[in-house]
């Protein structure tokens, strides 16, 4: 098998978060609120947010976990989370539509640069509100499906060619982050080559 590896996604995530409350919230907690996919798939939903909260565990305080990967949904969810949570300053999304949609909700309750949204899946339009000046979105981590799908054309090659291969191949996953904008734009530049 040729995949990325849920766990690493969300400890990916879960580093870009560190580095922020690092310079953002030295030396105290933050209120956090995770947004899912458990009822969905529940094993995937876990592994990438234990992943994210494994590394800030130190640095959060967890007031609110809700099941919301499609983006309208999450919208409502997270505005929900707001009201309730008034002072919550993160807000982290284990797939795309939930991170699009916490991004929406952030901006909608118009708490733009009080609450910053953390997410995983690399998209044209994650990417982009990722370059928006609006600073909701601070990182995302996207899985590289070009590369496992060269890697497992790959193994199938060999395998025909009679050569071993791994049993089990983990491609690494990848950071996009509003601190490295060039990182941003040439990932939105793959894709461009990919449609």
């Amino acid at each position: 098998s040729v995949t990325s590896s849920d766990a690493d996604l969300g400890i990916n995530t879960g580093k870009e978060a560190k580095a922020f409350l690092d310079a953002f919230a030295p030396g105290r907690k933050v209120k956090v609120a995770t947004v899912a996919f458990k009822s969905q798939l529940p094993e995937q939903s876990d592994a990438r947010v234990n992943g994210f909260l494994d590394q800030v565990t130190d640095q959060v305080e967890v007031v609110s976990q809700q099941d919301a990967w499609l983006a309208e949904k999450a919208i409502a969810t997270v505005s929900d989370i707001i009201t309730a949570n008034p002072d919550i300053e993160v807000i982290f999304a284990a797939n795309e539509g939930g991170t699009i949609g916490a991004a929406q909700a952030v901006k909608k309750a118009g708490m733009e640069g009080k609450i910053f949204v953390f997410g995983i899946d690399g998209t044209e339009q994650l990417a982009n509100m990722l370059l928006d000046e609006d600073n909701v979105l601070q990182a995302v981590t996207a899985q590289q499906p070009f590369e496992v799908g060269r890697l497992a054309i790959d193994a199938a090659n060999a395998i025909l060619d009679g050569k071993p291969v791994e049993k089990n191949v983990v491609v690494p996953v990848l950071s996009l982050t509003r601190t490295n904008p060039d990182g941003i734009k040439t990932f939105l530049e793959q894709l461009k080559t990919l449609q």
